[in-house]
């Protein structure tokens, strides 16, 4: 009897065995797979914080690029400000200039018309 139960006990202490080690290889597969699934959430962790930081820069790039652009933007306004003021002026002085071209004009004509005046009074009291 003593030899049934030692064969007994032997045949439950391999099965203990089999069953620890297909166990530990069971729970040792899905380690490995858990690691490597934790490798690639760390990957695509990493890859996301990459592109997150490169999108950042360019976005910094947009900004400076657009504040440029507006102070260019508000060069040029101020440039077409100065310009159109200027255009005002120099009518207001083409104005001023054609009033004084059509005075004179007149002022001419009105001496003509007082010479050729003169000229028949001089004319006809020497006849």
């Amino acid at each position: 009897m003593e030899l049934a139960v030692r064969v007994i006990m032997i045949i439950v202490g391999l099965l203990v065995i089999a069953i620890s080690c297909g166990l530990a290889f069971r729970y040792g597969r899905y380690a490995t797979n858990a690691r490597a699934d934790l490798e690639q959430e760390r990957y695509l962790r990493m890859v996301a914080e990459e592109n997150v930081q490169a999108f950042h820069a360019k976005l910094e790039t947009l900004e400076a690029e657009l504040k440029r652009s507006q102070n260019k933007i508000k060069a040029v306004e101020k440039v077409a400000e100065q310009n159109q003021a200027i255009n005002v002026d120099l009518k207001s002085r083409l104005d001023k200039i054609l009033e004084i071209k059509d005075r004179l004009e007149a002022k001419i004509k009105e001496l003509e018309h007082l010479s050729s005046t003169k000229d028949f009074c001089a004319i006809s009291g020497a006849a």
